[in-house]
């Protein structure tokens, strides 16, 4: 394992993070080949040494102390220089070893001229130094050819080189190869990478357009629904001003007070149910809707429903006909309950003529409660049924006795039923009147 860890370090000395890949490859490529060598070259001094060639000796030396020099210039990063030099230097070299030792080291130039032609990438450079290399390599085989031999080496030493040249030309090309490879692999995890973290990108882009979007269509909503309930809330404070200032001038009578106090009554009624709406909307846009749910008694809530409703309910001489047992118990929260029937309520007596009769009726299964709030007045049209829980940023259409709404009521009507876990359906036929049909999840 230290081995291997060790080894693996002396392959990437030189290799920095953010160093491009064909630089890395070519020095660990490099690096490779002088760690191999570099054994050999010093199993060769020693031989040497001990068979009393000395001055093969300092050549082998000399040659170490070129690869030395060459991993110093990597530590400071300067690979082109670094190939520059070894290139020249080992051409040089092993020309002089040919000529002065006539030990068969002129096949290495062969493996200088491969090595230049893989590690150089300037075009120039390379034509420049492996023709250097190899008007080398033909002069010194031709002198070699001409030239009297000053001694022969033993058969083993003249097969040497040859066969570690062939063999380094064969590593070089099987270590360019993996490394390569390396380099396409790396390269293709890259190009999945980045299509993933562009997907990604397109992913983010279109979610934040998209909340702009339904930012900027909730701006629009917002201002076009204050300006709207500035209105609806100016007309009743201006009527019951204008009417206390006419009864504290003793302008009208008691009696004629009492007569209008019934209109004032609706209008003051209206406009606490749009400020209750209101409310409840800018909660739920800032803070979202928080439901608790526990088990409640529809029944009672109907009631009481009926109750704070009843002036609007006498003004029109409508009849409520209640039809849910006392048991009926839902599992929801019970102030999202109360807004939801009192918004259904309102809306049926808005929308019921004058001496109509509105029913609402409770049915319970063993998971869910049914509850449905019945009128007969104006009914909708079919095609708009389907826009009626879309906010359209204008007031709601007008009741029998011309009630204005904000149009927020059945938005959040719809809202919260879903929030707690039910669901609701409309039924209406214009002229015939409509019925709104809501579930809510049963106690278990």
């Amino acid at each position: 394992m230290v081995l291997s860890a060790l080894t693996e370090r002396l392959v990437n000395f030189g290799v920095y993070p953010g160093l491009d890949f064909e630089e890395r490859k070519k020095t660990r490529l490099l690096n490779i080949c002088f760690l191999i060598t570099m054994p050999i070259i010093l199993f060769l001094a020693v031989l040497n040494f001990f068979t009393g060639h000395e001055e093969v000796v300092v050549f082998n030396l000399l040659v170490l102390t070129c690869q030395l020099l060459f991993f110093y210039i990597n530590y400071k990063h300067k690979f082109l220089a670094g190939r520059i030099f070894i290139s020249i230097t080992c051409s040089i070299l092993f020309s002089y070893s040919a000529l002065k030792f006539q030990n068969g080291t002129i096949d290495y130039l062969l493996v200088n001229i491969i090595a230049i032609t893989l590690l150089l990438n300037k075009r120039r450079l390379v034509l420049l130094i492996t023709s250097f290399t190899a008007v080398l390599y033909i002069t010194v085989r031709i002198i070699l050819i001409y030239s009297p031999r000053t001694g022969d080496l033993p058969l083993w030493r003249q097969v040497t080189h040859p066969i570690v040249s062939t063999l380094l030309i064969i590593l070089i090309m099987q270590r360019f190869k993996k490394e390569h490879f390396t380099y396409l692999e790396e390269a293709d995890q890259k190009t999945v990478e980045l299509e993933d973290k562009q997907a990604r990108m397109t992913e983010q882009q279109t979610e934040l357009e998209e909340k702009n979007k339904q930012l900027e269509i909730l701006n629009q909503t917002k201002e076009k629904l204050f300006s709207i309930v500035a209105h609806d809330i100016r007309s009743p404070i201006a009527a019951l001003r204008s009417s206390l200032d006419l009864f504290n001038k003793d302008m009208i009578s008691k009696e004629e007070f009492q007569a209008l106090s019934g209109e004032l009554t609706i209008q003051v009624d209206q406009l606490q149910d749009n400020l209750d709406n209101l409310l409840h909307w800018s909660h739920s846009q800032l803070q979202g809707i928080e439901v608790n749910p526990r088990k409640i008694f529809i029944s009672t809530l109907i009631k009481k429903t009926v109750e704070l409703m009843k002036v609007n309910i006498s003004n029109k001489k409508i009849t409520i006909d209640v039809r849910c047992p006392e048991f009926v118990a839902a599992y929801a929260d019970e102030e999202h309950v109360k807004l939801i029937l009192r918004n259904l309520l309102s809306n049926a007596i808005k929308f019921s003529f004058f001496g109509s009769h509105i029913n609402i009726h409770c049915e319970a299964s063993s998971h869910f409660i049914s509850i449905s709030i019945e009128d007969f007045g104006k009914g909708i049209e079919e095609k708009r049924i389907h826009s009626l829980f879309i906010y359209s940023g204008t007031s709601s259409t007008r009741g029998t006795l011309n009630e204005k709404g904000t149009g927020l009521g059945l938005l959040l009507t719809k809202e919260f039923i879903e929030k707690n876990g039910g669901s609701l359906i409309v039924k209406s036929a214009e002229g015939k009147g409509s019925t709104f049909c809501f579930t809510l999840p049963a106690t278990s």
